[in-house]
């Protein structure tokens, strides 16, 4: 989504499904089904931050029809509209349902105030949403339009994983992708991933209709990119040991149930971005005093730094979860799909597990000292309108 035009960001909102659901030039998605039956072939266009991508599950046998439909998705798409007027037919439903969770505020209130510089997809659990009435006008000559070009010559890289013949995927790709016209080379990116960040210290609170009788509460922590290997591996472990310290404190504190949790996150695509995010949920009448333990959290890490005894607990289950991980075609696929175009991705791959095994507290603190300051937090507060009557 890096390539898409200003001006184009809702049209690119909605392409991914409406592209995908609108079949190939000469078979609608019915005939497909129909052609494809007993055959286990499929894909689909997902628009990411920072690539265009297809994907499918494929067996060895249906491995060659798989590549092809892949082919034909990418050279000769419908373009017809099914998909996209059903999502028309389901936005009344959709946005009534945002109006009355703390995904209404979220997409509509806090997102545009607290992240600067890129308003075009989900990014760090902050989810665009544009006004419905501009998403309803979408229509398919628009999505052509904008697709059309990229699809064409855009360079494409081919990521298998699974059970398969090496030579057979090798074949099967030049007989498919290989006999594809040549295409021109990667477009330089980087600007667009520049001027992307959280800010510090945006607070809103709002009330909504709402069946739900608890409270809700966002908290994000600027933090910065992951392209540094060991500086996002230490951001994501941060979060591990906020999330823990919420567990142990504020749960201990105001009860079982207050159910925070919290992660780190940090940007592959775009240069500065990255965040520790909290999420709570409690009683709407002591909201402060859960935005109160929240921060107090943060604060004592940021202080007191993060203890020798945490990283030992929390390590090695962590190091389990990468290995079990490890042994799943999806670990594989998602990191290893750029080992062309970024080939720097494999050595990180190689020194993951090294480097859980010896995490470093020094490392873990100085982090937290510069990110866990609660004045540089950012937090949306959601209560139920009846808490207020």
């Amino acid at each position: 989504s890096l390539a898409v035009p200003s001006g184009k960001e809702i049209v690119a909102a909605v392409a991914g499904f409406a592209y995908s659901g609108g079949g190939l030039a000469e078979h609608s998605v019915d005939d497909m089904r129909r052609l494809f039956a007993g055959k286990e072939v499929g894909t689909g266009l997902e628009i990411g931050q920072d690539a265009f991508g297809f994907s499918g599950q494929t067996t060895g046998e249906d491995l060659l029809l798989q590549f092809e439909l892949m082919v034909a998705s990418i050279e000769h798409p419908g373009y017809r509209s099914d998909m996209l007027d059903m999502i028309k037919k389901q936005l009344p439903l959709i946005y009534q349902q945002l109006e009355h969770s703390i995904q209404g505020p979220l997409a509509f209130d806090f997102v545009p105030a607290v992240l600067e510089g890129y308003l075009r997809s989900s990014i760090l659990g902050l989810d665009f949403m544009p006004p419905r009435e501009e998403l309803a006008a979408v229509n398919m000559s628009q999505i052509e339009e904008l697709l059309a070009p990229l699809l064409k010559d855009a360079p494409l890289e081919v990521t298998v994983v699974g059970d398969v013949d090496v030579t057979q995927v090798i074949e099967y790709a030049a007989q498919t992708f290989g006999a594809m016209p040549a295409r021109r080379d990667a477009v330089d990116m980087s600007a667009a991933s520049k001027g992307v960040k959280i800010k510090p210290g945006v607070i809103l609170e709002r009330s909504i209709d709402t069946a739900d009788e608890k409270g809700s509460l966002l908290v994000f922590f600027p933090t910065s990119d992951g392209f540094d290997d060991s500086r996002r591996r230490n951001i994501s472990f941060l979060g591990k040991v906020v999330d823990d310290r919420l567990r142990l404190e504020v749960r201990e504190r105001l009860g079982a149930a207050y159910s925070p949790g919290a992660g780190g996150m940090s940007s592959t695509v775009f240069e500065g971005l990255g965040a520790i995010k909290i999420q709570a949920a409690g009683d709407p009448a002591d909201m402060q005093v859960l935005i109160d333990a929240c921060l107090g959290v943060a604060q004592k890490l940021a202080e007191n730094g993060i203890t020798q005894d945490e990283v030992d607990r929390l390590a090695e289950p962590l190091l389990n979860q990468v290995r079990d991980a490890m042994r799943t075609n999806s670990f594989w696929l998602s990191n290893i799909n750029t080992a062309q175009s970024d080939a720097e991705g494999l050595h990180s791959l190689r020194t993951i597990e090294e480097f859980y095994a010896n995490i470093s507290v020094e490392d873990l603190s100085a982090l937290a000292a510069e990110y866990l300051q609660p004045a540089k937090a950012s937090y949306l507060v959601v209560t139920p309108n009846s808490a207020t009557e």
